[in-house]
């Protein structure tokens, strides 16, 4: 029987997400600020319910695997809908 070989996605790794791309190119040192914005003061009671969080499209995201706790410093790789990342 003949080897399959499947072809792979463009979008299969975290290198190739548009998002990162377009970020690489304009190389802003405060681009974290963009991605996820600080949530305000009167919101740090119920962040998840915060407007700021809450119009960010990468807001919601799925824990995909855990590696480490390190003196509170959690290690995991993490999904949203436009890409994967170790955290």
């Amino acid at each position: 029987m003949p080897q399959a070989i499947v072809s792979v996605k463009p979008f299969d790794s975290v290198f190739l997400q548009p998002w990162i791309q377009t970020a690489l190119a304009e190389h802003d040192p405060r681009l974290g600020d963009r991605l996820i914005p600080p949530v305000p003061t009167q919101d740090l009671s119920q962040p998840e319910l915060s407007s700021k969080v809450l119009s960010n499209i990468r807001h919601f995201v799925k824990v995909t695997r855990f590696f480490d706790v390190d003196h509170y410093t959690v290690y995991a790789s993490i999904r949203d809908s436009k890409a994967q990342l170790l955290s």
